[in-house]
Parts: C-alpha cells; structure tokens; sequence
C-alpha cells in the first residue's frame, strides 16, 4: 500500500512532453501503473488502484446508468501512462492543451493522487505556511 503522495515538486516538460516524478513517489511502496486525468488549468495523476476501485464502485450498476456513462466519458478523455526508467511521464499533448500546461510546473502531492500545475498557478493552490497545531483541530488529531 501506498503511503501517499506528499510534498511538492517543481518540474518542467521536455521536448517530448515528459517530465520527472519525484523519486520519492517512485519508490517501490507507489504504483507504476497511473491514469492522468485533465481538470480546468491542471491535471490530476492518480495511481491505478484508485481507478480500479471507482471501475469496481460501478460493476453492478446497468449499462444505461447516467453513473456508467460518466465514468465512461471520463475514461476517454484520460491517459494511462507509467513512468520510464528513467522516472519520466508523459502526458500527451492534448492533455498538456486542455490544462493549460507548459513551461515550469509545480507538482503538487495530494495523498491520494497528484496534481500538475504550471509553476504560477500551481504555486497559488499552496496552504498559507502552516503547521501541524494549525490542522489538527480539524482533523480531530
């Protein structure tokens, strides 16, 4: 099992539209295997057991189900992908379009999954500097 994605990480693309995941997140306790799916202005990469998991959610549902159609949409619109060797992804190019996503980009671990930000963007989507006391309460910690 995954201990989740955490920390953040800046990035760029190369010219083939691949860029490094951190080597923290490509250790042996992360999956290889990850669906990269495009958001308004970022795109969320999350590791294959997670949509296994959403794909099991709705085995039992019809065909016809509005929920099966979605999920349906949404598989076609997103990547299967898996890093190289050499710890690079690429996310295609309609995808990088779609996102808005170029240049210097800033990856952001989300436990679950991770998102991918241009470094401008991605930058504002970071918490106020904060602490554990800041967040426990909330948590129930």
């Amino acid at each position: 099992m995954a201990t989740g994605y955490q920390g953040n990480f800046e990035r760029s693309f190369d010219q083939k539209g691949r860029m490094t995941v951190p080597s923290d997140w490509r250790t042996i306790a992360h999956e290889k295997r990850l669906s990269v799916i495009p958001f308004k202005g970022h795109v969320r990469v999350y590791p294959q057991t997670w949509v296994d998991a959403q794909q099991e959610k709705l085995s039992g549902l019809k065909m016809n189900d509005p929920k099966v159609k979605a999920w349906g949409d949404l598989q076609s619109i997103s990547q299967a992908a898996e890093a190289d060797d050499q710890g690079r992804l690429m996310i295609r190019n309609e995808l990088r379009e779609v996102s808005v996503l170029s240049g210097n980009l800033l990856l952001l671990g989300k436990g679950s999954h991770f998102e991918i930000w241009t470094l401008e963007e991605g930058r504002k989507q970071l918490p106020a500097k904060t602490t554990f006391e800041d967040v426990a309460g909330v948590l129930d910690l």
